[in-house]
């Protein structure tokens, strides 16, 4: 009995007899079949124009949707208010659309001159001119 033991050979798909070509450089080796890639039926809409910006390919989604009718604001809020999908998404949903409905609020912090802490005088001349300018009742 030998040492060593020997495997049976197995087709490879798309090399003729079962031999390896020679690979070239980078990249697959010749005669070796093509896999992965886009596959067919596939739509990908950044590639539907070479160096589309993106308004353009904004504009471009948007005839699209006008075209069939189709309103993703719209069909979001239907998803929000129905009562017969879980909570966690309908919450989701409806935050996506208080986005556009919403300005979102920044905090915004006071500071005086190089970040200090903010400076106010009130002399006692502008406060008499204040106190002189409100209405008599």
């Amino acid at each position: 009995m030998s040492d060593t033991t020997t495997t049976p050979e197995l087709p490879l798909p798309g090399v003729p007899n079962g031999q390896l070509p020679v690979k070239r450089g980078r990249g697959r080796p010749k005669g070796r079949a093509k896999t992965g890639g886009r596959q067919r039926g596939i739509i990908d809409l950044h590639a539907l124009k070479p160096g589309m910006t993106t308004r353009e390919l904004r504009d471009h989604v948007a005839a699209i949707c006008a075209a069939r009718g189709f309103d993703p604001i719209s069909t979001m809020c239907l998803i929000g208010m129905n009562r017969n999908l879980p909570a966690k998404l309908r919450f989701q949903v409806s935050s996506e659309v208080a986005g556009f409905l919403y300005p979102r609020v920044k905090t915004v912090e006071l500071t005086g001159a190089d970040g200090g802490p903010l400076a106010m005088a009130v002399g006692v001349a502008s406060l008499r001119d204040w106190l002189l300018a409100l209405p008599d009742e």
